[in-house]
């Protein structure tokens, strides 16, 4: 006999709950980072590392690192590709927490074909131009230079990485931005 039950069932509630909790998060495909534990205090990746693209078994997901006048890291599941609007686009959205908005990472072209594997310029004058928005504002940022490298291609189910630099276009901050992704077919 436990020498005070409803003390002994609140713990064993709270267990579950916190099981409860755990599966939700596996269900849902949230795991450590590799090297969550080399990273800060708080079990984040340092800032100068970038994920590597998703592997084969992973599905529609980016990495973001960005840094400059706002540094961040994101690591989420909005990642879609398509043709909309005449343009070919390529989308991430996540929340990077601890209080952070939202943040966008738009990319976009002239034509609505489905890029294949290569190497692609960013900016206003590059094959792709685009954005990144960082929220609560918005925080509008206008890429200036990059590259977007398409490692393969399926259709809109593309994966590689990108690397960038923005300005801010109500302003005078800039940030740069380094990622993998995986899109998924936009709907």
């Amino acid at each position: 006999m436990h020498p005070n039950p409803t003390a002994a069932r609140r713990r064993f509630g709270r267990a579950l709950a916190a099981a409860g909790i755990c599966g939700l998060l596996v269900a849902c495909g949230a795991a450590p980072a590799d090297d969550a534990a080399a990273g800060s205090p708080d079990g984040t990746a340092p800032a100068a590392t970038v994920a590597a693209a998703p592997g084969p078994a992973a599905g529609p997901g980016f990495q973001a690192t960005v840094t400059g006048d706002h540094a961040l890291t994101l690591d989420g599941v909005n990642a879609m590709a398509g043709a909309r609007y005449g343009r070919y686009h390529l989308s991430f959205s996540g929340q990077p927490g601890g209080g952070s908005g939202p943040v966008v990472i738009s990319l976009a072209r002239g034509d609505t074909a489905s890029p294949a594997p290569g190497t692609y310029a960013l900016g206003d004058e590059g094959e792709f131009d685009g954005n990144i928005e960082i929220h609560p504002g918005p925080v509008d940022y206008a890429i200036e230079d990059g590259e977007l490298v398409v490692s393969a291609a399926s259709g809109d189910e593309l994966t590689g990485r990108y690397a960038f630099s923005a300005r801010e276009r109500a302003g005078t901050a800039s940030v740069t931005v380094e990622g993998s992704f995986r899109t998924r077919a936009a709907d």
